[in-house]
């Protein structure tokens, strides 16, 4: 059993303090010295279990991650708009992608990005293959199912990059790269 001062973080005791500072919405140094007592104690009393897997936060990539996304949120809204403003029929289809990852925190921020980009949307998720079931608006206007598998696989991989871990970050569980 770890000891009491080994269970707290910096790390998570600084974002225990940012989340005491935004429900009191003032910074003043009584709230900031008992957010930190706060902060602290939840982590002795109540220890998160450890997971095994080191997250690493990667600035740069998740920049980059982040400006992608943004692009792909602006191109898809923009298709989207052009389709519903001139009422054209459009092929719709659900498209099976399967992923390099088999991690479920990875499927999931994939699946979570995914559906925030208009007119795509996550119907199933498998973890034992690992893949995602796709529903797209408009396949032959974003290029076909293999485009949309390329650009999905492509998300997933600067992903892993910009919050994966540092071992297996790249890498399946089944051993195949991701580049």
């Amino acid at each position: 059993m770890k000891k009491y001062y080994q269970r707290a973080s910096l790390p998570m005791t600084l974002w225990l303090l940012c989340v005491w500072l935004l429900v009191f919405r003032t910074l003043t140094p009584v709230i900031v010295v008992s957010g930190i007592i706060v902060a602290l104690s939840v982590q002795v009393v109540l220890p998160l279990p450890h997971s095994g897997i080191r997250w690493r936060f990667r600035p740069l990539a998740c920049v980059s991650l982040g400006w992608h996304f943004l692009v792909d949120l602006v191109a898809a809204s923009w298709q989207v708009s052009l389709i519903v403003l001139s009422g054209r029929r459009v092929e719709n289809g659900v498209v099976h992608v399967p992923m390099r990852s088999g991690d479920p925190v990875h499927l999931t921020l994939v699946g979570a990005f995914t559906s925030l980009i208009p007119g795509s949307l996550v119907v199933k998720v498998d973890s034992e293959e690992p893949a995602l079931d796709l529903h797209i608006l408009d396949i032959a206007g974003q290029g076909g199912a293999e485009h949309i598998r390329c650009e999905v696989r492509a998300l997933e991989y600067r992903l892993m990059k910009a919050v994966g871990s540092g071992r297996g970050s790249g890498k399946s569980s089944r051993g195949e790269g991701a580049a």
